[in-house]
């Protein structure tokens, strides 16, 4: 959509055709999204093993401080809860590798996330971002 205001009007009717309406008013900017905003990494969500260790590889070494448990976890899919993971790092510290601590479970979803990490040059990693995944059955 183009920037701008649009109204966007929903109208319920149930069996006895009675009928209520609620309008919203949504405005479209080209500004960036809010701070707390998540971006996916891919719209595909992979199955992958119950054990399976993630490798995010940054364009610059990472500050190692910044890769705390509040800045890059796991959750069960649409919980807040977080699974037990370590990190690790290589190639210069430009990649960050994040191991559970126990096996996922199987047939189970959840989200990778990442965010508020900086790197050695205190330059801030612009946009939020998470992975949904799936634990093979």
């Amino acid at each position: 959509m183009t920037p701008g205001e649009y109204q966007i009007t929903l109208t319920a009717t149930n069996s006895a055709g009675l009928s209520s309406s609620q309008t919203v008013k949504l405005t479209i900017t080209d500004k960036e999204p809010p701070g707390d905003y998540f971006r996916p990494f891919q719209e595909e969500v992979p199955e992958v093993a119950a054990d399976k260790a993630w490798r995010i590889t940054f364009s610059q070494p990472v500050d190692r401080a910044t890769v705390t448990p509040e800045n890059v976890f796991v959750t069960p899919f649409y919980t807040e809860d977080k699974c037990q993971a370590s990190c690790s790092f290589e190639n210069n510290d430009c990649t960050v590798i994040v191991t559970p601590t126990s096996a996922y479970t199987k047939g189970e979803n959840y989200t990778l996330w990442i965010k508020d990490v900086k790197s050695k040059g205190n330059q801030s990693l612009k946009t939020r971002m998470f992975l949904d995944f799936t634990i093979k059955p």
